[in-house]
C-alpha cells in the first residue's frame, strides 16, 4: 500500500510542477519540462528533474527555476493534500540529456 501512495503523490507533484513552472518561467523559444519525480519511502523528500530545450537557454532557465523553490513549496501547501508538504530538491536532469544525445548518434547511424 505504501508503493500506491507514494506513487500517487508522485504523479500529483509531477502535475503541480509542470503547472506552477510553466506559468512562472518565462520561456521564449525555449521549453522546459518535468521529466520525471522521486519521493522517499517516508514521503518527506521529493527530487524533481526538469529537463531545457535547446540547452543553450537551460542556465537562465533554471536559475529561474532554482529561484522559485520557496514559492513552489507554498503553492503545494494549498494544493495538496497531505499532513506536511515535502523538502523539494530541484535538479537538472541528465539522463534527458544522455537519451537526446543517444538520438542524435542513432538518426546519423541511419
Amino acid at each position: 500500500m505504501g508503493g500506491t501512495r507514494k506513487e500517487k503523490l508522485a504523479a500529483e507533484l509531477e502535475r503541480q510542477a509542470t503547472l506552477f513552472f510553466l506559468d512562472r518561467a518565462e520561456l521564449p523559444g525555449t521549453v522546459l519540462s518535468v521529466t520525471r519525480v522521486e519521493v522517499s519511502d517516508d514521503l518527506q523528500n521529493v527530487k524533481i528533474f526538469f529537463s531545457v530545450f535547446p540547452e543553450e537557454g537551460a542556465g537562465r532557465i533554471l536559475k529561474e527555476v532554482y529561484a522559485a523553490k520557496k514559492d513552489f513549496r507554498y503553492y503545494l501547501a494549498q494544493r495538496i493534500n497531505t499532513k506536511f508538504v515535502p523538502k523539494i530538491m530541484l535538479l537538472s536532469d541528465a539522463l534527458a540529456k544522455k537519451q537526446q544525445r543517444v538520438e542524435e548518434l542513432l538518426e546519423k547511424l541511419k
